[in-house]
């Protein structure tokens, strides 16, 4: 299957909250689904493939199906993905969504490590994604 510019995908369905990332942190958003799901939180995952043009009726929809919703992206998150949906969801959905991005720190300078060492340094791992989800998910309840 193509993934078509504009077009999110869900590629895991989910009715408790909603993980969006973009890039490699997909499978890293798949792998904290399936630990998610041993533990009754129930995670739609989205792959959102592009930014701009980004898909705002996926994101609006999942906001008002699921209690939360949470980016993920391996890179800043000022201007990026997390941004994007930010500003999304308060435009457009009445109603409160626990928001949380999973990302690069936008007040630190980038540390000269390997991708996975940069991983771990930033909290952009399956393990993180599960215990920030775990948070929000039990303050939403």
């Amino acid at each position: 299957m193509f993934l078509r510019e504009g077009f999110g995908e869900i590629i895991n369905n989910g009715n408790d909250l909603t993980l969006i990332a973009t890039g490699k942190t997909v499978y890293d958003a798949m792998e904290a689904a399936k630990i998610l799901k041993q533990k009754n939180i129930s995670c739609r995952v989205i792959n959102m493939c592009t930014l701009k043009p980004i898909d705002r009726q996926l994101i609006i929809e999942s906001a008002i199906e699921t209690k939360d919703i949470i980016t993920i992206e391996e890179h800043k998150t000022t201007g990026g993905l997390g941004s994007i949906v930010s500003e999304i969801l308060c435009l457009n959905v009445d109603k409160y969504v626990p928001f949380k991005t999973i990302g690069v720190d936008t007040d630190c300078f980038y540390k000269n490590l390997r991708y996975n060492q940069a991983k771990e340094e930033y909290g952009i791992t399956p393990a993180n994604i599960v215990s920030t989800t775990e948070l929000i998910y039990k303050g939403a309840k």
